[in-house]
């Protein structure tokens, strides 16, 4: 008898959902991120160059924070500080130390969540922050959230959510297909490419996706926009875009293969090109493919070091152990660019011809975040 009562216990209190559970662990909130050095190719650790790109110096990312991961856009401060923002809603913030350095020291970690309004704050619409854009004249932001194809515009400091609103415009993009890229252009105006908004009507066809050219701010209803079509490369979708230092556009797009595993595609155009209810693409600068070190790209941001344009890209993990949040930096080669395009038939002035004075909107971002 005593064997069956105790046999009887032993089922209770091991039954689910009874009296003996292992302990839940607690929270992760550490603000500590780490920095693991990578190469351009494992295979072939000497390779520098891929297209017009020179790799420069690249790193894994980690972090042991839960809410770390999920890289969907950036902008890079001077001294190499990357600001980057996840689909989870959450800023990181971090520096990686003297320029062209092949050192992994990490100052002033923050990993953070954007400031949000507390009715919606649990609604993983609002969350999904997809792209990132700051205004150098005063200071504020726009992030794009793909599922609620909303955008919000938050004060310079960070802290605060000024507005949130869907663009009439935007209203009829797909869930989890929407403002996956925004650039602030030097006139004022804001291009926003949806990823999965297909385009419809007498212009359909495969691979084309809709966008928006809006004369103003997107999130005043007064605000005009012109709707274009964006003509990714074949088997690709955008994920990001910034400006270069002389106006043009120099844009990410990534794929997933089951065969081939992930790559990745950046392409440079003109948005002087853009016209209402026509075709808009660029011309494929530089492919990244399997061996080359590769995730889910998502991030693209550019800053100017001396002479050089420096580009820099980083993935989105998807919170997944078996993915990789990289960040690499790479050096713009000049002469490979304008050639290549030119020889295309395509676009000037060349980036050789700046103002000395002029500079990109993600190189004058600075953000105060303390």
């Amino acid at each position: 008898m005593r064997r069956f009562f105790a046999c009887i216990a032993l089922i209770v209190l091991l039954a689910p959902g009874t009296f003996l559970r292992t302990d839940i662990p607690s929270r992760d909130d550490s603000q500590t991120i780490s920095l693991v050095p990578v190469t351009l190719n494992p295979l072939q650790p000497l390779q520098k160059k891929v297209g017009a790109l020179e790799f420069v110096v690249g790193w894994e990312l980690r972090s042991s924070n839960d809410n770390f991961g999920g890289i969907s856009s950036m902008l890079v401060m001077p001294g190499s500080r990357i600001v980057a923002l996840s689909d989870g809603g959450y800023l990181f913030s971090f520096g990686v130390g003297p320029k062209n350095a092949n050192q992994t020291p990490v100052m002033r970690d923050f990993i953070a969540p954007l400031p949000q309004n507390v009715a919606i704050d649990d609604d993983k619409a609002t969350r999904d922050s997809e792209s990132l854009v700051r205004d150098p004249v005063n200071g504020r932001y726009w992030v794009g959230f793909e599922d609620s194809n909303g955008i919000a515009r938050y004060d310079p400091a960070l802290t605060r959510r000024e507005v949130f609103r869907v663009p009439q415009q935007m209203r009829d993009w797909p869930d989890n297909g929407g403002p996956e890229a925004m650039v602030l252009l030097g006139t004022g105006a804001f291009l926003v490419f949806a990823e999965d908004a297909e385009v419809s009507g007498d212009q359909a066809e495969d691979g084309l996706t809709e966008a928006f050219m809006f004369r103003g701010d997107p999130l005043d209803p007064a605000t005009q926009a012109v709707k274009f079509s964006y003509r990714a490369p074949k088997g690709y979708n955008i994920t990001d875009a910034t400006l270069l230092p002389d106006g043009r556009l120099i844009l990410l797009h990534r794929r997933f293969n089951v065969l081939e595993g992930v790559s990745a595609r950046i392409s440079i155009a003109d948005p002087a090109d853009i016209v209402a209810n026509s075709v808009f693409e660029g011309e494929v600068i530089a492919a990244i493919d399997p061996p080359l070190s590769v995730d889910n790209m998502e991030a693209i941001a550019v800053t100017r070091e001396d002479d050089d344009i420096m580009v820099w890209l980083a993935s989105d993990d998807n919170f997944n152990s078996i993915q990789r949040s990289l960040l690499m930096k790479f050096k713009l080669l000049l002469g490979d660019v304008d050639g290549k395009i030119n020889k295309a038939g395509g676009f000037a002035p060349s980036l050789k011809s700046l103002e000395d004075d002029y500079k990109s909107i993600c190189y004058q971002a600075v953000i105060s975040i303390t």
